[in-house]
């Protein structure tokens, strides 16, 4: 049987809703700018969403760092949605303040109906690439899901 319009809003509602992992898999960049005397930079990346920001490992002296590491945002589906996902590509500097690489702001409205979302080569406004994975994982199935386990598990016992 076919869920109704209303158990399909009711589902995507509860999906928004539910708490859980925001989780982004940062694998590599490409062609990045140089920001230091010696043509290289040593990029970073601040990952930022909801108010929560947390940031990859620096790759020393690189244009084209693999990082291969996994950030994890806890919060509510809905906040990561309005906020959208930001990643500040960043060189690190000894001494002095740390030179901007560029920025990517990006929307997170697929998450509303499916878990992942592959960024392959998604270019920098200023110059070079990035390769990410954003997945949402919800700590628990929504109310909504349940209440529809628990129901045809009693329609199945009779």
């Amino acid at each position: 049987m076919l869920p109704t319009v209303d158990e399909t809003e009711d589902a995507e509602a509860s999906r928004i809703h539910t708490s859980g992992l925001l989780r982004i898999k940062m694998y590599s960049a490409s062609n990045l700018l140089s920001a230091d005397s010696n043509g290289l930079s040593d990029p970073y990346v601040k990952i930022s969403s909801a108010g929560i920001e947390k940031k990859t490992s620096t790759k020393r002296k690189t244009l084209n760092p693999e990082w291969h590491e996994t950030i994890e945002l806890h919060g509510t589906l809905s906040n990561f949605l309005q906020q959208g996902l930001t990643l500040k590509f960043m060189d690190w500097d000894l001494g002095s303040r740390d030179d901007p690489l560029g920025t990517l702001t990006v929307p997170l409205e697929r998450l509303r109906e499916q878990d992942e979302e592959k960024y392959v080569d998604w270019p920098l406004p200023t110059q070079g690439t990035a390769t990410f994975d954003v997945t949402w994982i919800p700590h628990a199935k929504p109310k909504s899901m349940l209440n529809k386990m628990a129901s045809s598990m009693t329609t199945s016992r009779e």
